[in-house]
C-alpha cells in the first residue's frame, strides 16, 4: 500500500464540510485549534497567494507552485496544523510549530547543520528575490525572538515585500485513485452513531459505534470507485466489472419523522440491467456521490453527499440514518440545515433528537473476513426464501433450491480473492457477496443490512476430483454393457423408457422390457498428434493461504475430471442423433449422423442431466488432458423428455428450469459377453461355429508345426459336411481363463488334453513324474506338488510370437507360415493377419506354461486380452451369436523384451479359407457354439503326418534338429543375433546355442524353443 495513503488512513480521517478560503490569519489565531490550513506566500497587499507549503515525503520540503492542487493532495503533505510552543510558567506561546496531515514537522537547517522546527512570526521586511521557489527560513538572534523570512532556496536572497498567509483549506472530494488505494482493492466504509451521555450530550471520547442492523444498507463490505463525468464517484460492491453499483432511487420510505427534512429515498445496489429498468420507469435519483475528509475539524466524520435538483437548484443531500420505527434504523439522504450554501453541513441531527445522529468513516469492522473463505466448497443459501445460489451464468443469482444440486458442482461454490467473488466450481460463474457481516450466535451465516445468507462448509477442493458424473466404469467394461435410460415422472412416481420405434424414432414406454438396450461408449477429448482419447477436466481457481502469519496467499486450482459418451442402440449398433426435420433425437444406421457426445451429470444420487456441447481447450501435453473453457456448462445444453410428444428433445440452457430434465441410466443387467460354462468347476466342451452355416466349424487342421515331440496344428474351418472332412474333430475343451471379472468372462481352448487331478507331480518337469525316474532318484522332484490338479493338452493360442520370431529372421512375409495375408494402411504401414495354432502347453493354477520356450502366462494377474485367451461378445438380442475377442498384437519394453506395455485386441475372421486375427472389429466374424459330449482329441491327419515333419528339440547349450537333413538352418537370439547358418548333413543334428530362447529357421520355418 502506498505509504501516504496508509498514513492518512491511520492518522489523519479529518470532518468538515465544503468552504470557500477565507481571509488571511496569523500563527497565533490558529495554533491548537486542531483545524488543518495551507501555508501561502503572499505579496504585502495579501492579493496573490502564488506558492505554499508542502512537506512530502516524496519531495524536498519547500514551496510547491500549484496553489490550487493543495484542495486535491489527498496525500495531506500539504495541510498544516499549528502547534503553539508554550512558557511553562506563563502559558503564553514562545514559538509554533508546523505539521501536516502526513506527521511530518516542516524543519529547516542553517550553514552550521542545525535543524529547527521552532518559529515566530513578525512583520518584518525582507530584502529583495528574483527567484520564484522559497523556504520558511529562521535565524537565531535576529531581534528579541527571530522571525520568519522567506529566503531563496538556490542563492539564500531573501524576499523583498513577500509574506507568510494561513489560509482556510477548502479540500476537493476523494476521486476514485485515492479510495481504492486506502485498501489496495478498494476501501469500506463504516455508517456509525455516536455514544450519547446521560446528560444528552455526545461522549467525545468515546469511539462511535457502528450500525449492524441498518435496514437498506448497501454500503457494506469492499467498495470499489470509479471516478464520474463532471467529478465526483460511482461506487460499486466489490468490482466495477463484476459487482453491483449502488445508486439512490425515488422508491422512498415513507414520512421520517424526528424532524427530518426528506422524505427517505432508498440507497440500492443494482445490476447493470436493474439499473436500465430504474431509469426507464423514473426511479433513479443518481450515481454520483462525493466523500470528502473536510479540514474544519481534526479527526471524523467523513461527509457522504449525493447533489440532487431541486426546481433548478442543486442542493448537496448528505447521507443519513433515520429511526421513525422503534427498533428499526433506516439509511437515506436528507437535506442540509444550512440551505444558503446549497452544501451539506458534514453531520445531519435529526431536530433536537441528537441520540439520532449519523457518523461515516473508513474501516471494515464487524465485517466479514474474507479469508475464512479461502481453501474449502461452500453452499450458498439466501435465508428470506430458501432460495441457492445459482450456477447459471445469464440467469438470476438465487433460485429455487430444488433446482440446484447442493451436493455436486453446480451448487458448490470457491472463494477467488483476485475476483473478490465467489466462483462456481462447475459453471465459473462469479457470484459477488460483497460487505458481508457476521449475524451474532448463528453459525455459517451473514447478512449485508438488505439480505441474509447462509454459506455452509460443503468439502474441500481436489485435483483429482471425479465426482459430480457418471464414473465407476473402465472403458473395457463399458464395452461389455448395455443401459437403459429412463426418465422419472414426479406426479406418479412412475419412470417411463426410452425405446426404438419404427424409423429409429426414440419414445417412452412403461415397461422396462421393451426399452431398448443402449450402450455408452467414451468419446473423450481427442489430443489433435495422435487422436488419443482423452478426460476432460474442468479447473476452478481459488485462493488459499500460503503463510497466514505472514499474510501471504496463492492461488489454486480445483480439478473435477468427467468423461463425454456416444449412445447406441447395444445390439445394432445405430447411434444416437439429432433429426433437424423432426426436432428430436433418433437412432440411426448411420454412423456420419452421430450426435454429439454427452455428460452425464449427476442432480441427485443416480439421477442425472444429460447435456452436450461442453466446449473444451487448452490440451496439456504432460497430463495428456483436455481442460474446459471459460464458462463451458453455461454454454452447454441438455436433452429433456417431451411427454407430451413421446418424443426425446433438446434445451438451450444446462440450467434452464424444464420439466423432465432428469434421467436415470440404469444397468440392463443383459451380459454382452458368453459366459455360462465351465465355471462351475466342470470344464465343458464345446463346439464352434459359423453363426449363418452351421456346417463350418473351427478344429485343428492337420497342417503342422511339430515343435520337439509335440504335433502341433493350425486352427482351420472347413464344411463337416464335405466326405473329406466327415470325420475330423471339432470339439475343443472350453477351460476357464479369467472368469472373475465376471463382465467379460474368458476362455481358453484346448484339444488332446488330459486332467491329472492327484498325486505328486513335477508341473514343470514332467519327465520326472515317472516311476522309473523316482525310483532313480530317491523320490519325488524337487517342485513337485501334492494334489495339484492341472491339464495339460494343445491350447489355442494367436501366433502372433512365432510370426514374429520369423520377421525377426528376415523371413518375408509371403514365406511366414505364421501369417495369412496382409493388408496396407493408407499411411503404407503393412498390417498382417496372424494365424491361431494349438500348442502344447499346461494349465496350473492360474498360468499357462508353454512346452517348447517353457513361458508362462500369468491369468489372474492380467485379466487383459492374452494370446492364448478368447472371449464371446453377443452381437444379438437373443444372447446367441457372438464375435470371439482375443489378443491381436502387443508391444514391449525396449529394456524388457517381455514387459508388454501396449496390447492391441483382436478379432476372429475367416480371411480366404483360413481362420486368422485381424484387429479390425468391424471385420470379426459371426459365430455361434454349441456343448457336445464328444471327446477333445487329435485328428489322425496329425498323427499320419508327424513322421514327415522338421522337429527341433532344446537341450542343455544346444539344440536338436530333425528330419532336416540337405536343409538350411539359421540360428539366431531372440534379439536376432545369429549364432549358426548350415546345411545339415543329418536327419538328426545338434547345434550349440546360447541359453535363452532361440529361433531356429529350417528354409523358411521357424521354431521358437528355450535351451538351458
Amino acid at each position: 500500500m502506498n505509504k501516504k495513503v496508509l498514513t492518512l488512513c491511520a492518522g489523519f480521517l479529518l470532518a468538515g464540510g465544503m468552504f470557500s478560503t477565507l481571509s488571511a490569519k496569523s500563527l497565533a489565531e490558529v495554533a491548537g485549534d486542531g483545524k488543518y490550513y495551507k501555508i501561502a506566500i503572499a505579496a504585502a497587499s495579501q492579493s496573490a497567494n502564488t506558492y505554499v507549503l508542502d512537506g512530502g515525503q516524496d519531495r524536498m520540503p519547500g514551496w510547491w507552485s500549484n496553489m490550487n492542487g493543495v484542495e486535491s493532495d489527498f496525500d495531506g503533505s500539504a495541510w498544516w496544523t499549528i502547534e503553539a510552543v508554550k512558557d511553562p510558567v506563563t502559558g503564553e506561546p514562545l514559538a509554533y510549530r508546523l505539521k501536516n496531515a502526513e506527521g511530518t514537522y516542516y524543519t529547516v537547517t542553517d550553514a552550521d547543520g542545525k535543524v529547527y522546527k521552532d518559529f515566530y512570526q513578525t512583520n518584518s521586511a525582507a530584502t529583495s528575490s528574483t527567484s520564484n521557489y522559497w523556504m520558511l527560513k529562521t535565524y537565531e538572534g535576529v531581534g528579541a525572538s527571530g522571525q520568519f523570512v522567506l529566503q531563496n532556496a538556490t542563492t539564500s536572497t531573501e524576499a523583498n515585500g513577500w509574506g507568510i498567509n494561513v489560509l482556510d483549506l477548502t479540500p476537493a472530494a476523494y476521486n476514485a485513485d485515492f479510495l481504492n488505494g486506502i485498501l489496495g482493492n478498494g476501501f469500506g466504509l463504516q455508517i456509525c452513531k455516536q455514544v450519547i451521555k446521560a446528560d444528552g450530550s455526545i461522549d467525545t471520547d468515546a469511539a462511535p459505534v457502528e450500525y449492524t442492523d441498518l435496514v437498506g444498507n448497501p454500503f457494506t463490505g469492499i467498495l470499489v470507485a470509479k471516478d464520474a463525468v463532471g467529478g465526483g464517484v460511482e461506487l460499486y460492491q466489490g468490482s466495477t466489472t463484476t459487482g453491483k453499483k449502488i445508486v439512490l432511487t425515488k422508491d422512498t420510505w415513507g414520512t421520517q419523522g424526528g424532524g427530518t427534512t426528506q422524505e427517505g429515498y432508498i440507497f440500492k445496489a443494482v445490476t447493470n440491467a436493474e439499473l436500465t429498468k430504474l431509469k426507464d420507469n423514473n426511479k433513479f435519483v443518481t450515481d454520483v456521490f462525493t466523500i470528502t475528509t473536510p479540514a474544519t475539524v481534526a479527526g471524523e466524520p467523513l461527509e457522504v453527499a449525493v447533489t440532487i435538483n431541486e426546481e433548478g437548484q442543486d442542493y448537496k443531500y448528505e447521507l443519513v440514518v433515520t429511526n421513525p420505527v422503534a427498533d428499526e434504523w433506516r439509511l437515506t439522504v436528507a437535506k442540509p440545515t444550512a440551505d444558503v450554501d446549497a452544501q451539506a453541513d458534514f453531520t445531519y441531527i435529526q431536530g433536537t433528537r441528537t441520540n439520532q445522529n449519523t457518523y461515516v468513516k473508513f474501516g471494515l469492522s464487524n465485517a466479514v473476513d474474507y479469508s475464512d473463505f479461502y481453501g474449502k466448497l461452500w453452499n450458498i443459501t439466501r435465508v428470506k426464501d430458501g432460495y441457492v445460489a445459482s450456477p447459471n451464468c445469464n440467469g438470476n443469482d438465487f433460485i429455487p433450491a430444488a433446482q440446484v444440486a447442493l451436493n455436486y458442482p453446480e451448487g458448490q461454490w470457491l472463494y477467488n480473492a483476485e475476483f473478490g467473488a465467489f466462483v462456481n466450481r462447475e459453471s465459473g460463474k462469479v457470484l459477488q457477496i460483497a460487505g458481508l457481516r457476521y449475524v451474532e450466535d448463528e453459525e455459517n451465516t451473514y447478512t449485508t443490512g438488505d439480505a441474509t445468507y447462509t454459506i455452509t462448509p460443503a468439502g474441500d477442493p481436489s485435483e483429482t476430483a471425479t465426482v459430480g458424473y457418471l464414473n465407476g466404469y473402465t472403458e473395457d467394461q463399458l464395452k461389455q454393457k448395455a443401459f437403459f435410460i429412463g426418465t422419472p415422472i414426479t406426479s406418479t412416481g412412475d419412470t417411463v423408457w426410452l425405446a426404438k420405434a419404427a424409423n429409429g424414432k426414440l419414445e417412452f414406454v412403461q415397461d422396462k422390457a421393451d426399452a431398448v438396450e443402449l450402450r455408452l461408449t467414451m468419446a473423450d477429448f481427442n489430443t489433435k498428434d495422435n487422436n488419443e482419447s482423452v478426460t476432460a477436466r474442468n479447473i476452478t481457481e481459488y485462493t488459499v493461504w500460503k503463510d497466514k502469519n505472514a499474510g501471504t496467499t496463492e492461488q489454486k486450482n480445483d480439478i473435477v475430471s468427467f468423461h463425454q459418451y456416444t449412445v447406441a442402440d447395444a445390439v445394432t449398433g445405430d447411434v444416437l442423433y439429432y433429426n433437424k426435420e423432426q426436432q428430436r433425437f433418433d437412432l440411426n444406421v448411420n454412423e456420419k449422423n452421430q450426435f454429439n457426445a454427452i455428460v452425464i451429470k449427476n442432480k441427485g444420487n443416480e439421477v442425472y442431466n444429460l447435456l452436450y456441447n461442453i466446449a473444451v481447450a487448452n490440451y496439456d501435453t504432460d497430463s495428456k488432458t483436455y481442460s474446459t473453457e471459460a464458462n463451458a456448462f453455461c454454454k452447454a445444453k441438455k436433452l429433456y423428455g417431451a411427454h407430451y410428444a413421446n418424443e426425446l428433445v433438446e434445451y438451450d440452457n444446462a440450467y434452464g428450469f424444464t420439466e423432465n430434465d432428469i434421467f436415470v441410466v440404469v444397468d440392463a443387467d443383459a451380459q454382452q459377453y458368453r459366459g455360462d460354462f465351465s465355471n462351475t468347476g466342470v470344464l465343458d466342451t464345446i463346439k464352434v461355429f459359423r453363426n449363418d452355416d452351421n456346417s463350418y466349424v473351427l478344429y485343428e487342421k492337420g497342417d503342422l508345426l511339430n515343435v520337439g515331440e509335440q504335433h502341433e496344428g493350425f486352427l482351420g474351418m472347413e464344411n463337416i459336411n464335405d466326405p473329406e472332412y466327415a470325420d475330423m474333430h471339432a470339439a475343443m475343451l472350453a477351460d476357464t481363463a479369467f472368469y472373475s471379472n465376471t463382465y467379460r468372462p474368458q476362455y481358453m481352448l484346448a484339444v488332446d488334453a488330459d486332467i491329472v487331478n492327484d498325486g505328486w507331480t513335477c508341473p514343470l518337469n514332467p519327465e520326472h513324474n515317472t516311476q522309473a525316474w523316482r525310483d532313480a532318484n530317491g523320490g519325488h522332484c524337487a517342485d513337485a506338488v501334492k494334489d495339484r490338479p492341472y491339464i495339460q493338452g494343445r491350447y489355442l493360442v494367436n501366433l502372433v510370437d512365432s510370426a514374429k520370431a520369423a520377421m525377426d529372421a528376415e523371413i518375408k512375409l509371403a514365406d511366414n507360415k505364421f501369417i495369412h495375408e496382409y493388408y496396407t494402411e493408407s499411411n503404407g504401414d503393412i498390417t498382417p493377419y496372424y494365424r491361431l495354432g494349438f500348442v502344447q502347453a499346461k494349465h496350473i493354477g492360474d498360468s499357462l506354461i508353454i512346452a517348447s520356450t517353457n513361458d508362462t502366462i500369468d491369468l489372474k494377474n492380467n485379466p487383459e486380452d492374452q494370446v492364448c485367451t478368447f472371449a464371446f461378445k453377443y452381437v444379438d438380442a437373443e444372447r446367441d451369436a457372438f464375435t470371439i475377442e482375443t489378443l491381436y498384437d502387443y508391444e514391449t519394453a525396449d529394456d524388457d523384451e517381455k514387459e508388454i506395455t501396449d496390447r492391441t485386441r483382436g478379432y476372429i475372421k475367416y480371411q480366404n479359407g483360413v481362420p486368422v486375427v485381424t484387429p479390425k472389429a468391424s471385420e470379426a466374424w459371426v459365430f455361434d457354439l454349441e456343448e457336445t459330449s464328444e471327446i477333445p482329441t487329435a485328428n489322425e491327419t496329425i498323427e499320419n503326418a508327424a513322421e514327415a515333419t522338421v522337429s527341433v528339440v532344446a537341450t542343455d547349450g544346444a539344440v536338436i534338429v530333425k528330419g532336416a537333413e540337405g536343409k538350411n538352418v539359421v540360428v539366431s537370439t531372440i534379439l536376432g543375433k545369429v549364432v549358426a547358418n548350415e546345411v545339415l548333413n543329418s536327419d538328426n543334428e545338434t547345434i550349440a546355442a546360447p541359453a535363452g530362447i532361440v529361433v531356429v529357421s529350417v528354409d523358411g520355418e521357424s521354431f521358437k524353443v528355450a535351451v538351458k
